[in-house]
């Protein structure tokens, strides 16, 4: 079958940050640069992409794209994976259409490090079976090997710039959650 990603993509007085899921394959969409031309092809006015950046949860930090002042740092997109994406002169919603990967083949290894633990995830459009940030941490729990246990769940508001977030102990801040969504999770080894 066929889906769609979505992401906000805008512009505020600070930071600039958008995420998107590329929770399906795009073969017009091979690398970072392929995606910044697209977002800025969907802009009704003049937007600039000035970063695309892959967060490395074992490292715990960003592989990054820059556009300024010139291009460096291309990457290849992967079906799955999230991309943080800085921009300015914008607000609008981009849509990018494609091929759902099939069932069980968006796979994630956690991270649970020395320092912060946190690891970007997408809800997955071949599911239908997560309506809120407790559903999607306890699947996390109850799926992976050896086991974490998801401490926080976090789900980025491009608007203001900030993290919603669903804290598993005590149990708090429970939000729903959405297919083609991008989402941080902090793991703990248990």
């Amino acid at each position: 079958g066929t889906g769609s990603s979505t992401a906000p993509v805008t512009f505020t007085v600070g930071s600039d940050y958008n995420y998107l899921a590329m929770t399906h394959a795009n073969s017009s969409l091979e690398m970072a640069s392929d995606l910044k031309v697209a977002i800025e092809a969907q802009d009704p006015g003049n937007t600039l992409v000035r970063t695309i950046a892959r967060f490395s949860a074992a490292s715990q930090n960003y592989t990054q794209y820059t556009t300024v002042p010139f291009p460096l740092g291309d990457f290849p997109l992967v079906a799955g994976d999230v991309y943080r994406i800085e921009s300015s002169n914008a607000n609008y919603t981009v849509t990018f259409d494609g091929a759902i990967p099939p069932a069980g083949s968006i796979v994630y290894k956690l991270w649970a490090t020395q320092g912060s633990n946190f690891n970007m995830v997408s809800y997955p459009l071949y599911r239908y079976d997560m309506g809120l940030a407790s559903d999607f941490a306890a699947d996390i729990a109850a799926k992976t090997v050896p086991s974490v246990t998801a401490r926080t769940f976090a789900m980025w508001t491009a608007a203001s710039q900030t993290w919603t977030q669903y804290t598993t102990f005590p149990p708090q801040g429970n939000f729903p959650v959405y297919r083609g969504t991008a989402y941080r999770v902090e793991v703990s080894a248990t």
